[in-house]
């Protein structure tokens, strides 16, 4: 039905398309008609009907104005959904007129001579000629045309009875189905011109509105990435502030019940607080590479610094399970993004130390062709030769003896994977059941640099030093379990939701501030790099800064980098917040 439906309209619009064609071509048929009549009343005029020839000639240009006068109503419905068959019925009418005044002209002013008789039968056929030109497109108004001009003058011709009139009669007759072959030829050429030409129209059209379509869904797709990257950077913000405020309240009661006998339930409440932090770690940052909005900034950078920090967070988890870590420390510059190659690390590590029950764990590099080699070693149940082709994908668990006690997604190697095929690493893997796995990424050899005294990690002091710390953060729950935290280890602490109340603090106690703490994503679309530079400003020295975000933008990070400002990501363990703080009064 559909089909029909638009074959029908196709069919309508071929129809009208051949309509206009009549009529574009009207001015040129006008224009020679009166040329070839006043023509054919120079050649007619010694017979000496010098009135009837006149008659016929204001007749004629009369005609012609009323051609003139239709064609002209035409134009302004052109461009309209016209109906195509009741214009060319109107002008099939003045077609016939046309063609009948013609072959009136050829009964009515026969002539006597031979000699304007056959300048009569050759006007008459160049004037059907024409017609196969001008309507051709319309076959109905030439076959209308040809027929009334030339029939009536082949019989008077046989009505004479002389053989030169029968035999001019007989050579136009003759010539009146040749005449509506050739038009019939040239006809369906044209007819399928038009055909082709709008069926091309519909192609393009079609092709234009796909693409228009493809654009369309283009466009929504990248707004739903951006969307969907807003929401992710927001919802990482979000989750990860109260798993942040969890670690920090009970890493400040594990403290105040030093000696109390509910010191192991804080203790376990703490440990819940980090598996639940490892969870959203995992589901966000799978979710930000399944998405592919992960955008690598890759540069050169001194391997060993990230590998530093990766064995303080690590030497301390894996004391917690009765493992030893160990760093073999390199000097080499590797070339990759520094925040995806330690996510891929410490999805490595994480997951050596959630299937290590006894023995250590070793992170370490070798030289390899095509770049440097960073591994991790590990003593654990390892995996079985036909479990390995399918280890990074998502959701696969091993067997691990330890599973009630800690339990995953199976989500860290396949984060590996995503962020190692984002960056070109190859990825490698060497284990043998129960005695250990080797995991192993290539990175590409980078140039060194100079190197920053800004980025070096000092080891944080034995003590703690008496000092101020100010903290801004939105976050209520934040600043109450981190100004409880830093107190329990001695600190004076100030705790403001924005720069501008942190700085009324500032001016109110009359303190020299040692350490400033923010939150990366502040209220009224502020900063924390924002905050830091407002309150540096206001004290007048660069006071020693690190950012603590939920967002995990690696936009984020490089702002801050090229700042020399340290940020970290929440949620951040208690003895990370200790060094941290240590390091940045050593400054």
């Amino acid at each position: 039905m559909i089909d029909a439906e638009a074959n029908a309209k196709f069919e309508r619009d071929v129809l009208r398309e051949r309509i206009k064609l009549l009529f574009d071509q009207l001015p040129f048929a006008l224009l020679s008609n009166l040329v070839i009549s006043l023509g054919l009343v120079a050649i007619l005029w010694s017979s000496g009907q010098h009135r009837d020839l006149m008659f016929w000639l204001v007749a004629v240009t009369v005609l012609a104005w009323g051609r003139w006068v239709l064609g002209l109503k035409f134009q302004t419905n052109r461009e309209t959904d016209f109906d195509a068959r009741r214009w060319g019925r109107r002008y099939i009418i003045f077609v016939l007129l046309s063609g009948g005044l013609l072959g009136f002209a050829g009964v009515w002013f026969f002539p006597d001579s031979y000699l304007s008789l056959g300048e009569l039968a050759l006007v008459l056929v160049i004037m059907s000629i024409g017609s196969i030109m001008l309507h051709a497109v319309y076959r109905q108004a030439h076959v209308g045309y040809v027929l009334l001009a030339l029939f009536p003058f082949a019989l008077r011709c046989f009505w004479t009875q002389t053989m030169f009139d029968m035999t001019v009669g007989l050579v136009v007759l003759l010539f009146i189905p040749i005449n509506l072959y050739l038009a019939k030829k040239i006809g369906v050429s044209v007819v399928e011109s038009i055909h082709l030409r709008l069926r091309n129209q519909v192609l393009i059209d079609a092709l234009t509105q796909q693409k228009e379509i493809a654009q369309r869904a283009q466009n929504q797709a990248e707004q739903a990435s951006r969307d969907k990257t807003r929401f992710m950077a927001t919802a990482s913000h979000d989750l990860r502030q109260p798993v942040q405020a969890l670690e920090f309240f009970s890493a400040a009661l594990s403290l105040e019940l030093r000696a109390h006998p509910s010191r192991a339930l804080a203790d376990n409440i703490r440990a819940t607080g980090r598996e639940l932090g490892d969870l959203l770690d995992a589901l966000l940052d799978f979710s930000q590479a399944d998405m592919s909005i992960v955008q690598p900034a890759v540069s050169d950078f001194p391997v060993g610094e990230l590998m530093h920090r990766l064995s303080e967070e690590f030497t301390i988890q894996s004391a917690a399970h009765g493992l030893r870590f160990r760093l073999v420390h390199s000097t080499a510059w590797v070339r990759s993004d520094p925040v995806l190659l330690e996510r891929i690390l410490r999805n490595l590590l994480t997951n050596a130390v959630k299937y290590t029950r006894t023995g250590k764990i070793l992170l370490g590099c070798r030289r390899v062709a095509g770049g440097l080699r960073v591994e991790v070693h590990d003593t654990g149940v390892g995996i079985a030769l036909d479990q390995q082709a399918n280890i990074f994908g998502e959701f696969i668990q091993l067997e691990n003896p330890e599973r009630d006690r800690r339990k995953g997604l199976g989500l860290g190697l396949a984060i590996v994977d995503n962020l190692a095929r984002a960056l070109g690493h190859r990825l490698s893997l060497r284990s043998t059941p129960k005695r250990g796995s080797v995991f192993g990424v290539t990175v590409a050899w980078g140039e060194p640099q100079a190197q920053s005294a800004e980025t070096e990690w000092i080891t944080p002091p034995n003590r703690d030093i008496e000092a101020l710390i100010l903290l801004v953060d939105d976050d209520i729950k934040i600043r109450e379990s981190t100004t409880k935290l830093l107190e329990n280890w001695g600190y004076a602490v100030m705790a403001a939701d924005s720069a501008a109340d942190a700085i009324a603090m500032l001016q109110a106690s009359g303190r020299l501030l040692d350490v400033l703490l923010v939150d990366h994503r502040l209220r009224e679309e502020r900063t924390g790099l924002d905050a830091i530079h407002d309150i540096r400003e206001y004290c007048g020295y660069p006071v020693p800064s690190a950012i603590m975000t939920g967002d995990t933008e690696a936009a984020n990070a490089d702002a801050a980098k090229a700042l020399g400002i340290p940020l970290l990501n929440k949620p951040l363990p208690a003895a990370k917040l200790r060094r941290l703080i240590a390091n940045l009064l050593r400054t």
